[in-house]
C-alpha cells in the first residue's frame, strides 16, 4: 500500500514542481492577463530550468522565454522515450491547469482550482502512446518562491507546499490502480531523501482507498508521513513511516473477507518498500476485525485491546499466490490490554481474554497461533459454554490455517479437510476448565483439540495432578499423572494417567454410589444416554472401592469395571488374587474373599473363584465356586453358593466373651441362606421339595433366617468340648439359621447323632430334625418317597441294651413316620423292630418286634427305655419268649411283658414252649412267672 502512496505523492510533488518550470528563474510579475508574456532575451545558461518555447533553428539552438504567471495557467510536461531502434520520441508526462494564480507579498504563489492529469506509457514498444493514469485535484495550493545561488526564482524545495481540499484518483489500468485520496488540508515537504507530509490540523480527517487485486482503505484524523524518494525506495532498508493522530482505520478487502484495524487513539504505519512487510502500531480501544482463523464465515474473527503492534504483509506486483486472500494479510500481532480493557480474541465460537495477546504466522504467512498471557481466560460458545483459565499462558492454534497451505501444495483444497479437529488450545501451568457444573483442573497444563464448526468433537490432554468434578450426582476424578479425553456427540472416553499400567500413577474416582482409589490405569467412558463406565487396572492389586449406603468396602483388586446410569451403580466387576469385600449390616460384619466379584444389579453380588468365601459374624463362613448375595434395604437378604458349596457356622453366645458351644459344617452342590426374619410365605417356595416341611413352616407365624441346600448335602454338627455330633446327608436340606432345626430329603436322606448313651442314625426319603440346642425336639423320619424310614439305635446300655442284645444294634422300620426325641420313640404303620449283630444278622439275644404302632417311653435324663407299647397285630420274639397279641407292653424296669387280646386272644409262649392263651397275659421275662386272666395254659414239651 505504501508503495502506491509514495508513488502518488511523488507524482503530486512532480506536478507541483511544474510551477517551478512555469515560473522560471527570473522574477515574477503578477498580471491579470491569462496569456504568458514572452521574453526574447537570451538565456544565460542556454536551456535552464525555466520554460522553453518556440522552434529550433537550423543550428539546433532554441529560443527561450521566461514568464511571470498570474491568472489561469495550463502546462504540458513531456518526456523522451527511447525506442527499440535507438531513436527517441517525446511522450506526455502530465498536464496541469490552474484556473487562477497569484503571487503574494510573502513570496508565496497561490494556485486555485488545480487539476493535474498524469500519464503512463502505453501501446507497443515501437509505437508508445501516452495513457492517462491519474488525476489530482486541489481547491488551492500554496508554494513558496525562493532564489537559488544564481539568482533565479524557483519553488523553494525546503519549504512546505500547502494543499487544500485534495483529491487524487487513478484508473483501474494505471500503474497505481483504483487509488483515491481525499484530505481537506495537506502540507508537503520534498527533500532529496524523502517526502514529508502532514495535515495542518491534528484532527483533520483523511481518506485513502487503494483498489486493484489487493484493495486497502486507510483513514483517520491527523496525518504525518515520511515517504522515501523514488531513488531511495530501491534500498532494502528504507521504510515509509505514517503517523495517524487519532481514529486510525485500516481496511484490507479480499474476495472472501474484509480485515479491518481500528483504534480511538494514535496509529503508526511503517512499511518496508522492498519486502512489503509493514509494522502497525495502534493505541487505545484497538479493534481487529475479519481475522482468518479457519472460520468459513466472511466476517471471520476479531481482536480487541488497548494497544497493538502488528505486521502486515502485502505481496509485490510481481508476487503471485494461489490464495487471493494471501496478497494482503496480517503477519504477526502483539495486542496488549489493561485491567479495565483486556486484550481479547473473539470468534463466533470462542472468546480469549488476557493482558497480552501474541500471534505467529504459518508457512504461508497467515496467522495460525495466538498466545495469551497475563490472567488468560478462554470461553467457548455453543450449547455448552466452557471457560478455560491458566496461571501462565494459553496458546490457541488454528490448524486449518496451518494445514491448508501444506495440503494446497499437493492439490488438496481446504474443504477436503472436512470435519477436522481444527482448533488446538494449549494451557500452560496450573489450568482449569468449567462447563455446566463440570470442572477440570491440571497442575501442569492442558491441551484441547476441538472442531469449531461441529460441536461435540473434542480431544483433551491434562498434565500433572488433575481433577475432574461433574458436580452433585456426577463423577469426581483425581490423578497425579494427567489424563487424555476424546469426545464425540455420542461418546466420551477419558484415560486417567498413562495408558500403560504404572504403579506410580495414583487415582481416585468418586460417584454418588462409590469411591474408587488405587494405582495403575483408569479408563472412563460415557455414552450419550449418560451411562458411565469405569475401567481400572492395577499392577499392585491395590484398587479400593468404598460403597455407599453401608454396602461396604472392596479392597485388593487388580481389575475393576463398573457401570453407572441415572439410577446409580448398575454393574460392577472386580478381580484380584484374591480381592476382599467387607460390609456391615444389622446382623454384623460380613467379609467376602473371591477372585472375581460382580454386582450385576444394584442389590445383587456374584463372587467367584477357587473358592469364593463369605465370612459373616451371624451366618458363619460360606464358600463355593460362585456365591451370590442379594441385598434388600442395605441388608443381606439372600446368600446363594454353588459349586462345592460349604458353610461353617456356630451358635451365637449371648455375650461375645462367652465361648462357642456348637460348630456346624454343611457341604452341598448349592447353598442358599435367607438370614433375616421373613413371613412364611416367602420361605414356602423353598419347601416345594419337602411337602411335610411346608406344614412346619406355616405353624410358625414368623420364621428366622433359613438355609436351603441342594445336591450331595452333608451336614455335620458337634458340641465343642465333647464327642456329641450330628451328621446328616441327602439331596435337599432346609434348616433354620437361628436354631439349627430343619429337614433333609434324598434317596436316601441320612441322619446320625452320636455322643449320647444311645447313638441314633436314621435313613428315610425325608428327615426332619430338631434344633441343635433343644433337648425336647423330635427327629422325624418321614415316608415321603420310595424308601421305608429306618431308625438305628446302637451303643446303648441298661434296659435298652437288653432289647438290643449284647453288642447288638436296634433297627426300627416303619411305613409311617418315625419320631425320636429324649422322651419317646414313636412309630406307626407296620413297624418292625430288629436286633442285629454287627454283621447284620439277627441277634439271638435281641428283641424282634412287629406291630402296627410302637411307642418306646424314655427317661429324658438318661435316655433309658422305660416302657414299650405296641398296638395292632403285635408279634414279639425275645430271649426265647414269643408274644402275639392285639396290644403289647414291656415294662423294662419291672421286667414285665403284658399281652392283651382283642378279637383274638393274646398268646405268650415261654422258652420251654409252654403257651398261655387268654384276653390278658402277664409274664416276667426274666423269671418267666406268669399271671393271666381266663387263660388257657398248654404245657410245653420241655417241662
Amino acid at each position: 500500500m505504501i508503495k502506491q502512496i509514495a508513488a502518488f505523492l511523488l507524482l503530486l510533488i512532480s506536478g507541483l514542481l511544474v510551477l517551478n518550470l512555469a515560473i522560471g528563474s527570473d522574477r515574477l510579475f503578477p498580471s491579470s492577463n491569462t496569456t504568458p508574456r514572452l521574453d526574447d532575451g537570451p538565456d544565460p545558461k542556454g536551456s535552464g530550468s525555466g520554460l522553453h518555447v518556440g522552434k529550433a533553428d537550423g543550428g539546433g539552438v532554441s529560443r527561450s522565454m521566461r514568464m511571470r504567471v498570474s491568472g489561469s495557467i495550463e502546462f504540458i510536461s513531456e518526456r523522451r522515450i527511447i525506442l527499440p531502434d535507438g531513436s527517441s520520441r517525446p511522450l506526455r508526462r502530465y498536464w496541469l491547469r490552474a484556473e487562477d494564480s497569484r503571487l503574494h507579498p510573502d513570496e508565496t504563489q497561490e494556485l486555485e482550482e488545480v487539476r493535474v492529469v498524469f500519464y503512463d506509457v502505453g501501446g507497443p514498444a515501437d509505437q508508445p502512446t501516452p495513457k492517462p493514469s491519474g488525476l489530482l485535484e486541489a481547491k488551492r495550493a500554496w508554494i513558496e518562491i525562493a532564489e537559488d545561488e544564481t539568482g533565479r526564482r524557483r519553488i523553494a524545495e525546503d519549504k512546505e507546499i500547502d494543499l487544500r481540499n485534495v483529491l487524487l484518483t487513478t484508473g483501474s489500468d494505471a500503474e497505481v490502480p483504483d487509488l483515491r485520496l481525499s484530505v481537506a488540508e495537506l502540507l508537503v515537504l520534498s527533500t532529496a531523501q524523502a517526502v514529508h507530509l502532514h495535515t495542518r490540523n491534528p484532527a483533520e480527517p483523511f481518506d485513502l482507498d487503494l483498489g486493484g487485486s489487493r484493495p486497502l482503505h486507510l483513514k483517520g484524523r491527523g496525518l504525518e508521513a515520511l515517504l522515501p524518494s523514488k531513488g531511495q525506495q530501491k534500498s532494502p532498508s528504507v521504510e515509509t513511516d505514517i503517523l495517524i493522530n487519532s481514529d486510525p482505520v485500516l481496511t484490507a478487502i479480499s474476495p472472501s473477507r474484509t480485515t479491518r484495524l481500528s483504534a480511538s487513539g494514535s496509529g503508526r504505519y511503517r512499511e518496508n518498500l522492498t519486502s512489503g512487510m509493514t509494522l502497525i502500531r495502534l493505541e487505545d480501544k484497538v479493534r481487529i476485525e475479519g481475522l482468518r482463523l479457519g472460520i468459513r464465515e466472511a466476517s471471520g474473527g476479531r481482536a480487541e485491546g488497548d494497544s497493538l503492534q502488528a505486521t502486515l504483509h502485502r505481496e509485490g506486483e510481481n508476487e503471485t499466490s494461489t490464495d487471493p486472500d494471501s496478497q494482503t494479510r496480517l503477519h504477526k500481532i502483539h495486542l496488549a490490554g489493561t485491567p479495565d480493557i483486556p486484550a481479547r480474541l473473539i470468534t463466533p465460537d470462542l472468546n480469549l481474554s488476557c493482558q497480552q495477546l501474541d500471534s505467529l504466522p504459518s508457512n504461508d504467512g497467515e496467522i495460525y497461533l495466538f498466545s495469551a498471557s497475563g490472567n488468560p481466560e478462554l470461553l467457548t460458545q455453543g450449547d455448552r459454554p466452557t471457560a478455560f483459565t491458566s496461571d501462565a499462558k494459553i496458546h490457541l492454534v488454528f490448524l486449518r490455517n496451518h494445514l491448508s497451505p501444506i495440503l494446497g501444495s499437493f492439490g488438496f483444497p481446504e474443504w477436503s479437510l472436512g470435519p477436522l479437529l481444527d482448533q488446538l488450545a494449549i494451557f500452560e501451568g496450573r489450568s482449569s476448565l468449567q462447563e455446566e457444573g463440570v470442572r477440570v483442573k491440571a497442575s501442569e497444563g492442558l491441551e484441547v483439540l476441538r472442531n469449531s464448526n461441529i460441536p461435540g468433537f473434542l480431544t483433551m490432554n491434562g498434565h500433572g495432578a488433575v481433577e475432574i468434578n461433574e458436580g452433585e450426582g456426577g463423577l469426581a476424578v483425581r490423578g497425579n499423572r494427567g489424563f487424555f479425553l476424546h469426545a464425540t456427540p455420542d461418546r466420551e472416553t477419558a484415560f486417567l494417567g498413562p495408558r500403560v499400567m504404572n504403579s506410580e500413577h495414583h487415582f481416585q474416582v468418586q460417584h454418588a454410589d462409590l469411591l474408587l482409589s488405587g494405582t495403575g490405569t483408569c479408563l472412563l467412558v460415557r455414552d450419550k444416554d449418560t451411562t458411565n463406565e469405569i475401567h481400572l487396572r492395577s499392577p499392585a492389586s491395590d484398587i479400593d472401592v468404598q460403597l455407599s449406603s453401608g454396602r461396604g468396602q472392596l479392597t485388593q483388586a487388580s481389575r475393576l469395571d463398573a457401570r453407572m446410569g441415572s439410577g446409580g451403580l448398575s454393574a460392577l466387576e472386580a478381580a484380584g488374587d484374591p480381592c476382599h469385600l467387607i460390609t456391615t449390616t444389622a446382623e454384623g460384619r460380613v467379609e467376602t474373599t473371591a477372585l472375581v466379584m460382580q454386582s450385576q444389579e444394584p442389590n445383587v453380588w456374584l463372587f467367584s473363584g477357587s473358592p469364593a468365601r463369605v465370612v459373616s459374624e451371624s451366618q458363619g463362613i460360606l464358600t463355593g465356586k460362585e456365591i451370590q448375595v442379594f441385598q434388600l434395604d442395605g441388608q443381606n437378604a439372600l446368600f446363594l453358593a454353588t459349586g462345592n458349596a460349604r458353610i461353617e457356622f456356630s451358635d451365637q453366645p449371648a455375650k461375645k466373651s462367652e465361648p462357642t458351644t456348637r460348630k456346624s459344617t454343611l457341604d452341598a452342590a448349592s447353598i442358599e441362606i435367607i438370614p433375616f426374619v421373613a413371613p412364611p410365605e416367602s420361605i414356602a417356595p423353598y419347601a416345594r421339595f419337602l411337602p411335610s416341611f411346608a406344614q412346619h413352616l406355616h405353624q410358625r407365624p414368623h420364621t428366622s433366617g433359613y438355609l436351603f441346600a441342594r445336591g450331595s448335602v452333608e451336614l455335620q454338627d458337634h458340641a465343642v468340648g465333647s464327642n456329641k455330633e450330628i451328621l446328616a446327608s441327602g439331596k435337599i436340606l432346609i434348616m433354620s439359621v437361628d436354631d439349627g432345626s430343619g429337614c433333609i430329603t434324598g434317596y436316601p436322606a441320612r441322619f446320625q447323632r452320636t455322643g449320647d448313651q444311645q447313638a441314633l442314625s436314621g435313613v428315610a426319603s425325608s428327615i426332619r430334625f430338631p434344633a441343635t440346642s433343644s433337648s425336647g425336639g423330635s427327629l422325624m423320619l418321614l415316608p415321603e418317597g420310595p424308601l421305608t424310614p429306618r431308625l438305628t439305635i446302637q451303643g446303648s446300655s441298661g434296659s435298652l441294651a437288653r432289647l438290643s442284645g449284647r453288642g447288638g444294634t436296634t433297627t426300627i422300620e416303619s411305613r409311617g413316620p418315625i419320631q425320636a426325641n429324649s422322651k419317646v420313640f414313636q412309630m406307626a404303620d407296620l413297624v418292625k423292630i430288629k436286633s442285629l449283630l454287627p454283621d447284620g444278622s439277627i441277634h439271638p439275644e435281641g428283641a424282634q418286634l412287629r406291630a402296627n404302632k410302637v411307642i418306646i417311653r424314655r427317661d429324658p435324663q438318661t435316655g433309658e427305655a422305660l416302657r414299650v407299647f405296641a398296638q395292632g397285630n403285635t408279634n414279639l420274639r425275645w430271649k426265647g419268649l414269643r408274644a402275639d397279641s392285639q396290644e403289647l407292653s414291656l415294662n423294662l424296669q419291672s421286667n414285665l411283658c403284658v399281652a392283651r387280646g382283642g378279637e383274638r386272644e393274646a398268646v405268650i409262649t415261654l422258652p420251654d414252649q409252654t403257651s398261655c392263651r387268654g384276653p390278658w397275659v402277664e409274664v416276667n421275662y426274666l423269671t418267666y412267672e406268669v399271671r393271666a386272666w381266663k387263660t388257657l395254659f398248654t404245657e410245653g414239651r420241655g417241662k
